[in-house]
């Protein structure tokens, strides 16, 4: 009898704990759905002047029309170029890839890798660089103001707000 007793009050506290558990989870879900979710407007988030990271298609975008036309030509011939320059840095890497993992670490070829990977980069982000100053460098200094300045805006990630929870 008291062996019985034992695992009617070990059903109890484990049917208790499940039961806590189950309405924990239920009282999050619920909470969660009352309050909806959460939505942050990146332009009340405030970011220093030229603090932001480049961004081309915002840049592309605060173009003036007439500016896309001839820009659009002069980016089509960057991806180009910037493609062959992106297989030369993936080729580096995954060299670099197996020379990290051969049996025997080999220091100086990692470093020359690593060396040719940092030259490979810095010579990418150069070039883009350079095609920007030409691009910025023809345009009337209100609209570069203006180009700038529309860069330096946060990148909008939602269009519009999401539909209200009822």
């Amino acid at each position: 009898m008291s062996r019985n007793r034992g695992i009617f009050w070990t059903l109890a506290i484990s049917l208790a704990i499940n039961l806590l558990m189950l309405g924990g989870i239920a009282g999050l879900s619920l909470a969660n759905r009352q309050r909806g979710p959460v939505v942050v407007d990146q332009a009340q988030i405030r970011v220093p002047p030229g603090a932001r990271s480049f961004n081309s298609r915002q840049f592309f975008m605060a173009l003036p029309a007439a500016d896309k036309i001839k820009v659009r030509q002069r980016m089509t011939e960057y991806r180009k170029a910037r493609a062959k320059r992106f297989r030369q840095i993936q080729k580096i890497r995954k060299n670099l890839f197996f020379l990290l993992q051969e049996q025997q670490l080999n220091t100086d070829k990692i470093d020359t890798a690593l060396a040719d990977l940092r030259r490979a980069e810095a010579a990418e982000l150069k070039y883009g660089q350079d095609l920007i100053m030409e691009i910025i460098s023809g345009l009337a200094p209100d609209t570069r103001r203006q180009v700038v300045q529309k860069m330096a805006q946060p990148p909008r990630l939602q269009r519009h707000p999401p539909a209200a929870i009822n």
